[in-house]
Order: structure tokens, then sequence, then C-alpha cells
């Protein structure tokens, strides 16, 4: 009975978002482009054409968002549908890559109550109930913004954070021996979206460093242990003692005496090379992971660079940088007023509550995880331990780009959208 109201809801779920696709993907396409957009379009039509950036046309910013400009008008043409189709194609993955994430941390009590230390736990990583409410909600609230927060590049920055957070809590649950190399493609994630804007080093930053706390408590609190099934009784052991019956005579006839299988030194190896478990020298696995993230974001820098450089863009690209951007930052100071937020806080009603529910999740969560890390229990190194990492890893990036949206850039509408996105997933 159960199981035909689920694909009932899962039907009528599935009708609901058909619905919205049909009412708003039509409007969305025609929908003008703002200002905004009309100059990024601008500046790759001179790119393309064999001008210089920032000699033949003013760009304040790195040259990410204008690269992207330049693939989507050389591939597709310069019809404003194209680039709002693209937009919403980015949206598109930018909500499976947050489900996604927020899936695979989700605790939820469990009738089984098979979590470590009698806490039942699983996640919501394969209920589609869950992913399709996540996905019509953040849909609604894109589509119900205002204009100029679409084909921004604040919202965009999203796709490829939001991938290397996916592919960090990948490898927090995986026991690939490829740890180095993910690194190195979650460091080029990374570079792909400092290009777009810097500001999001801050996130990148927090992640990091969450993660490199929980590897440097774990590996310290941890203690190498063989497995259970590598504990074999002694020659006096009766069928009662190997059935587990404890008494006087099973404590003092034949104690157990710990012997390494080769599945069981296979099963340790497997430990020092997960993020959450290892006991290896937490010193070497963060410094290895630390290599291959600053490696991944020097190759993408470099990338950029050279075409900076191949274009006879860098000097102009140097010049704006050194001499108008400080400036220009600055500027941020004067236009920041609690009339302004609340201004730009009733453009964003009500999306914006999300954030009254998700900055205390996410502040419990690391809360949570300190007090994991200080007081190690049997319910902090079991499956509702490994979840509530990976969950203190989504607070870190949430918090993380809120205070680069609220301490470091200008007070517009669309930069506090980003933000919003990703409280409706951490409160959903």
């Amino acid at each position: 009975m159960l199981l035909r109201l689920h694909s009932r809801s899962d039907g009528w779920l599935c009708a609901g978002v058909m619905l919205l696709a049909v009412l708003t993907v039509p409007q969305m396409l025609c929908l003008p482009l703002t200002a905004d957009t009309q100059h990024y379009d601008i500046q790759a039509d001179c790119a393309l054409s064999g001008g210089v950036l920032y000699r033949d046309v003013l760009e304040p910013n790195l040259p990410g968002v204008v690269w992207v400009h330049m693939v989507v008008r050389g591939v597709a043409g310069w019809s404003s549908e194209v680039m709002r189709a693209f937009d919403l194609l980015l949206l598109l993955g930018i909500s499976i890559l947050l489900i996604h994430c927020v899936q695979s941390v989700s605790i939820l009590p469990s009738p089984a109550g098979s979590g470590a230390g009698g806490e039942g736990v699983h996640s919501t990583a394969t209920d589609p109930l869950h992913a399709g409410c996540m996905l019509l909600i953040i849909w609604c609230c894109y589509v119900s913004l205002p204009e100029w927060c679409h084909c921004q590049r604040d919202i965009w920055m999203l796709l490829p954070a939001l991938g290397a957070v996916a592919l960090r809590l990948h490898r927090m649950q995986s026991s690939s021996p490829r740890w180095w190399t993910m690194s190195l493609i979650e460091g080029l994630l990374w570079g792909a979206a400092f290009w777009l804007k810097p500001f999001v080093a801050i996130p990148a930053i927090a992640v990091w460093i969450c993660w490199a706390w929980q590897r440097r408590s774990c590996s310290r609190n941890t203690s190498p242990s063989p497995p259970l099934e590598s504990f074999e009784l002694g020659q006096n052991a009766n069928v009662g003692e190997r059935a587990g019956v404890r008494g006087p005579k099973y404590l003092h006839a034949a104690p157990l005496t710990p012997t390494l299988s080769p599945a069981g030194n296979a099963h340790d190896e497997r430990r020092t090379q997960r993020g959450g478990e290892g006991v290896v020298n937490w010193r070497i696995a963060i410094g290895r992971d630390a290599g291959g993230l600053l490696l991944g974001g020097l190759i993408a820098g470099a990338i950029g660079v050279a075409w900076l450089w191949s274009t006879g863009a860098w000097g102009p690209f140097w010049d704006v940088a050194v001499n108008w951007n400080p400036e220009y930052f600055a500027s941020r100071q004067n236009r920041w007023s609690l009339e302004r937020v609340a201004t730009l806080y009733q453009w964003l009603h009500p999306w914006w509550w999300a954030h009254l529910v998700a900055v205390p999740i996410a502040v419990s969560r690391l809360i949570r995880l300190h007090r994991n890390s200080v007081l190690p229990s049997p319910s902090g190194r079991g499956a509702g331990g490994e979840v509530t990492g990976r969950a203190a890893i989504m607070a870190a990036f949430y918090l993380g780009w809120m205070i680069q949206v609220m301490c470091l850039q200008h007070p517009l509408l669309y930069i506090h959208a980003s933000g919003v996105l990703i409280a409706l997933g951490i409160s959903g």
C-alpha cells in the first residue's frame, strides 16, 4: 500500500514538473536580455572578431564570463533565446548537483536502528520524491526572480563550485586509490569558478579547512584495529562461546587473539585511503590533497593567463586589475546600507526566508562536527558520524558563500540570489 502511494506521489510530482516547464520555459526564453548580458555579448563579439579584451572594450572583472559567452555565441548564435536556453540548462545542472549534495548528507531516522551506537540513520540519496520537490522549489524560485538575476555569473559560478563540492563528498565515502587525481580535478573546478569570480576562493577554503579538520581529528582519534572477522577464538572455546555467549568461563578459558588475515590487511589499507577514517599520518594526507588542489588551480590559472597573453590582453588586463579595480572594490562600502539590503530582500521575498532555516542548520552541523572531534564517541565514528562529516562540508560551503556575498561583494540582487538557491537546498 505504501509503495502504491509512493508511486502515485511520484506520478503527480512528474506531472507537476512537466506542467511547470510548459508554463515557464517559453516565458523565460522570450524575456529580453539585461544590460549586463548584452555587455558581455559585446565583449565576446570583440574578442571573436580579433579585438583585444580590456583594451578595445572595458571589462572590470576576470574574463571567465566572456569566455562562456564566446563559446555559446560561437557555437549556437547570437539570439537572446539561445542565451536564455543556455541559462536554463545551467540552472538544471546546478539544481541536480545541489540536490545530489544535499541528499548525500541528509540524516533521517531509520526504523531499523542500524546506525552506530544504536542510532539509526540513513540518507535520502535515492528518494525521488524529495529530489522532485526540491527541483520544483528551486525552479519556482528562479523563474520568479527579476530578470536581472538571470544569465549572471554569480549563479553560473555555482555549477563548477557545486561540482567541486560533490567530488569532495564523493571522495569522503569512497575507497578509490586515485585520491590525488581527484584532488587535481577538484582544483580544476575551483579554478574554473575562480575565473568567473575570484570571491569563490572563500567557500573553497572553507570546504577544505572543514575537511582537513575532520581528517586531522579522525586520524588522531581513530586507533587501528583488525576487522571483526579476523578475531579467532582459542582452541578451548566451545560452541556457545563461538556464538557470542559471554560469561565467567568465556572470559577466563580462552581469550580472543587478534590475527590479521590478508583480507584484514586489505581492510586496513582501504581505511587509510578513506578521507574520514584513515589512520595514516594526517599531515601527509592533508599535504597531498592540498598539493592536488593547488596544482589543479594553477593549471586552470595558467590556461587563462596563456589566453590573455596570446591575445595581447595581458597588459590591459593587468592595468585594469591594478589601477581601476581597487577603487571599484572600495566603492562597495559606500553602497552598503540597511535600507539597501532591506530593498534587496524585498525583491527576494519570500525565498530569502530559507536563510532563517539554513543558517542555524549550518552552524549546528559545524558545532556537532567540533564536538565529535573533541569528544570522540562511537556514534561519531559510525555511519551517522560519516554523514555528519559530509553535512559539515555542505555547511562550510554555504556559510563561506554567504561570507563572500555579504562581506566582499556589492549589494546587488543577482549576487544575493545565488546564496538563496544554496539556502533552499540546505533547508530542504
